[in-house]
């Protein structure tokens, strides 16, 4: 019997033998004979914790799968026998159990984070007419895996009404209760009971920045919290991308190597020009060695859609398109891999490693010792003005390389509030970076759509004077060229629209507004 929404579940108050215990059940019910059962349990999340985020667990047991919402009024399960070490939405029977993993995870893969051993004896209570009422489960759980110093068992009885007689079930409820037994608000407290004699912590990794800073700061030992907290972020996802379980691990690794680059690039004058400089240089081959893979993860992502846009008798010629793109993918992929395990990764990366470490040797610098949210609102500041500069003249005029440029300043900004949001209002930060996330995601569709259609013209080209691509090949990339371009067009009006939504009168008085400087400029 697994965890479903209509058990109640109970636990010992005190210390019960269940030998005992059976016997007085069944002195007081009719009972069947006991039977015993033998089980794993195996809970999974994305690694980013998508489901626990909206409060749902993932669990197997005996060959089921079974998504449940914390407060039980929600249980969907599905068959599925096979064993693999990751699992996807997609490898799910259809239906509503799918479909809501794949709203809720996407392509992420599924992670085991606990393993549980059950053991359970099983017994049926009767009627006066035999037949059964209620199944009473003594279970008890047992960690798998979780370390050599985890230690978690745990009994937990499992109540399960049969449909029709819930009086019988709550009289068999009322009993338990009355002898030694409590109900237990739900499974999940039995979920974080065994984690708790684990290392393992729901929702303990999230893309998202969240360093607290203090305005008792200076400049220096804010930025070193945020690098900290960044160097981090990219340590735990290299794992996951040696092993290539999703490509979201490929992008928080890079986004967290970005952000080292821009906190570095755009907080100025916090440490030593050399440091920075050889700093730079380390953060940049890191980003730039997943380049080409990254690139071909966005055309597989895209593969439904692309065939999407061209009509049916278009279609089979993209075939051969995405057999070469997966075929670069994985050369590419090979080589990424081949640099992620050569010294001059590990140097590159333990360089972030050893500024924190060696930072107390170095000298001081002109805003090393400024207060942080004066330095902070400064670069913000000046950052915005720049893109108000770059802004001012958006229109169908403006040069794809014009809006890429627009692009870069707009996620340096986004950036920038983002490592330094805890020292101003949450509400207002909030707005201010939704709306600047609306834009520069239109400006990032954007840029993706001119190297897509770069991209294919190159291959279309090439092959137009190798003579290599075959007519419903050519024929097909032609046509999604048109579909991107025509699709370039449409993004492009709507980034002027959101453009001048964020940069508006009242806009612009609003960040001026929250990121005043108080004092003269530190520059």
């Amino acid at each position: 019997m697994s965890f479903t929404a209509d058990c109640a579940y109970l636990k010992p108050s005190k210390r019960i033998n269940i030998e005992k215990f059976i016997r007085l059940l069944a002195s007081s019910f009719a009972t069947s004979n006991v039977q015993t059962f033998q089980s794993q349990i195996r809970y999974c999340d994305t690694f980013d914790w998508c489901l626990f985020s909206n409060l749902l667990t993932l669990h197997s047991e005996d060959g089921v799968w079974h998504l449940l919402s914390e407060d039980g009024s929600q249980h969907l399960s599905t068959p599925l026998m096979q064993e693999k070490k990751y699992f996807y939405a997609g490898d799910f029977p259809e239906g509503s159990l799918r479909e809501l993993l794949a709203e809720i995870a996407g392509h992420r893969g599924l992670l085991t984070f606990l393993r549980m051993k059950k053991s359970s004896r099983q017994i049926a209570v009767l009627n006066s007419d035999e037949k059964t009422v209620s199944r009473v489960s003594f279970s008890r759980y047992a960690l798998i895996d979780a370390g050599k110093n985890a230690f978690g068992i745990r009994m937990l009885v499992e109540l399960q009404p049969i449909k029709g007689y819930e009086k019988e079930n709550e009289e068999i409820k009322a009993f338990m209760i009355e002898n030694g037994f409590k109900a237990e608000p739900q499974s999940w407290s039995l979920l974080e009971e065994m984690l708790s004699h684990t290392t393992v912590v729901p929702g303990g990794y999230s893309s998202k920045i969240n360093v607290e800073l203090s305005n008792a700061m200076n400049g220096r030992d804010a930025a070193l919290a945020v690098i900290r907290s960044l160097l981090d972020a990219a340590q735990k996802n290299i794992w996951g991308v040696k092993e290539d379980i999703d490509t979201e691990f490929l992008h928080d690794f890079r986004v967290s190597i970005r952000r080292l680059r821009t906190l570095l690039g755009q907080f100025k004058k916090i440490f030593p020009d050399e440091t920075v400089e050889s700093l730079r240089a380390n953060l940049s081959y890191l980003g730039r060695l997943s380049n080409k893979t990254r690139d071909l993860d966005v055309y597989l992502a895209r593969k439904k859609e692309y065939y999407g846009l061209l009509p049916e008798t278009l279609r089979d010629g993209l075939d051969d398109f995405f057999k070469s793109v997966e075929k670069a993918r994985r050369v590419e992929f090979s080589e990424m891999l081949g640099e992620f395990d050569s010294p001059r990764f590990a140097d590159a990366f333990s360089s972030v490693a050893r500024l924190i470490a060696s930072v107390a040797s170095l000298p001081e610098t002109e805003n090393s010792h400024k207060p942080v949210k004066y330095l902070a609102g400064f670069f913000i500041l000046r950052k915005f003005k720049k893109i108000l500069v770059q802004g001012s003249g958006i229109s169908e005029e403006m040069t794809d390389e014009e809006l890429h440029r627009l692009r870069i300043s707009c996620k340096h900004l986004r950036y920038l509030i983002e490592f330094f949001s805890s020292l101003f209002p949450e509400k207002e930060i909030g707005s201010i970076v939704a709306e600047l996330k609306c834009l520069q995601e239109k400006l990032g569709i954007y840029n993706d759509l001119s190297v897509q259609m770069s991209y294919m013209q190159s291959i279309l080209s090439h092959s137009t004077h190798s003579g290599g691509m075959n007519c419903g090949h050519a024929a097909a990339l032609g046509g999604l060229i048109v579909s991107i371009n025509a699709d370039k067009i449409r993004k492009r009006e709507s980034i002027e629209s959101a453009f001048k939504n964020f940069c508006s009168k009242g806009g612009i008085k609003r960040i001026k507004s929250l990121f005043a400087l108080k004092t003269d400029s530190p520059c």
